[in-house]
């Protein structure tokens, strides 16, 4: 069903004070998941672990993801999104602060999970409350959201590569928990969204099998999957081609800058580009836009001729998939059931963070980092070339992509 159609309940005021202040959680929270992306991996490599331990410690984080994915939706349908949240980000508290006093990789993966934790309950919550916001205006509503995060997610890398050249990755960790504190004492200023009926748990769960069968999910979700490979690759075996390749620390961090900062670039003209470009195209250029930039590296060898400039264009891809992913999700879901939605795409993103480091890392043990690259990139073109077939499938026929676009 398209709920599209319906009219917004929220007073304009309320609407612009939610989207201000979840914009603001939401940066403070990407700065501690952009730095914990480069900060992980180089941590692990710098204790002398193999790429194939690298991949363990990275997927630990999916599995949680991946498994609490539903229970976070849930709790956000019946609780409201606002204490949920808040405990996501209560979780890369205490996942930060076991990286500052770990090295054992039974530890660091235990880190890992509550990064899991962390992010399966906060991102569900958070998306669900970003939609809705307003009902009307999902397009607009969901690339300034989502430009906020990526702002944040863009400042992170090159925090953390600051800070592992300057001063340490401990120091960098406690970044990650003053930073953490900071948006939880933002979350209180989240104000309190109307909902159209109260619903017990009970009848949260009597829907997740409908939220399962439905079509235009599932093409979310394929969309989260492959999208997701590609930022798996970033985690684990890019991170450690770039730094077999003799790129230091501030450059990598630059360079996951510059990706970030892209797609918030991207993200904030979201409405826009949907309205000219339709669902399809931006599935296609999207999912397999970063795939392209990871060949693109593969290719040259690590060159900074090409790094940079694949990592500006490949951002600016990413942000189109990851708001079309959100954007689907909240079309084909009514409001009651919106953190349920979230969640099940959710889990397609958890998966590809659970199972692709693991086989990329194995990939790389065996054959080398270029061809892991090489795996991840062209796994996730497959998929954006797709989207044709994929929405000639799963989407009703009688949705046509500019009836959808919600701007």
């Amino acid at each position: 069903m398209n709920h599209a159609d319906q009219p917004a309940a929220e007073p304009s005021g309320l609407r612009r004070r939610a989207l201000w202040v979840i914009s603001m959680v939401s940066a403070l929270y990407g700065v501690q998941v952009g730095m914990l992306l480069p900060l992980v991996p180089l941590y692990v490599l710098s204790l002398g672990y193999s790429f194939a331990w690298l991949g363990a410690v990275i997927a630990a984080q999916g599995a949680f993801q991946f498994l609490l994915r539903f229970f976070g939706g849930a709790l956000s349908d019946r609780f409201g999104e606002r204490v949920v949240l808040r405990v996501g980000l209560l979780a890369v508290v205490m996942g930060a602060l076991l990286f500052v006093t770990s090295e054992s990789v039974w530890a660091l993966i235990g880190a890992q999970l509550f990064i899991g934790v962390a992010r399966a309950i906060y991102n569900p919550a958070a998306q669900s409350y970003a939609t809705r916001i307003s009902e009307t205006d999902r397009a607009r509503i969901i690339g300034r959201y989502r430009a906020a995060e990526a702002l944040g997610q863009g400042a992170g890398p090159l925090l953390s590569g600051i800070f592992i050249w300057g001063v340490g990755f401990d120091a960098g960790f406690m970044v990650v928990v003053a930073g953490s504190v900071a948006a939880l004492l933002a979350s209180l200023l989240l104000p309190e969204l109307p909902r159209r009926t109260a619903v017990t748990l009970i009848e949260v769960f009597r829907a997740i099998p409908g939220i399962v069968r439905s079509r235009a999910l599932l093409l979310a979700g394929i969309c989260a999957f492959g999208l997701s490979v590609s930022v798996a690759v970033l985690m684990s075996v890019g991170i450690a081609f770039f730094s077999e390749t003799g790129i230091d620390e501030v450059v990598i961090g630059l360079a996951a800058t510059v990706f970030t900062m892209a797609a918030a670039i991207g993200s904030y003209g979201f409405g826009r580009i949907m309205t000219v470009l339709g669902q399809r195209l931006v599935f296609v250029l999207g999912v397999g836009g970063v795939g392209v930039m990871w060949l693109s590296i593969a290719g040259a060898g690590g060159s900074m001729i090409v790094l940079l400039p694949a990592m500006l264009l490949g951002g600016v891809a990413a942000s189109l998939g990851n708001n079309l992913r959100t954007l689907l999700s909240a079309e084909h879901s009514a409001p009651e059931q919106r953190g349920l939605a979230m969640a099940l795409v959710g889990s397609y993103w958890a998966l590809a963070q659970l199972v692709v480091p693991a086989v990329l890392g194995v990939v790389a043990s065996l054959a080398g980092l270029t061809t892991a690259l090489v795996a991840g990139g062209g796994f996730a073109l497959l998929v954006g070339v797709s989207a044709p077939l994929l929405f000639r499938l799963l989407l009703p026929r009688a949705q046509a992509p500019a009836e959808s676009a919600g701007a």
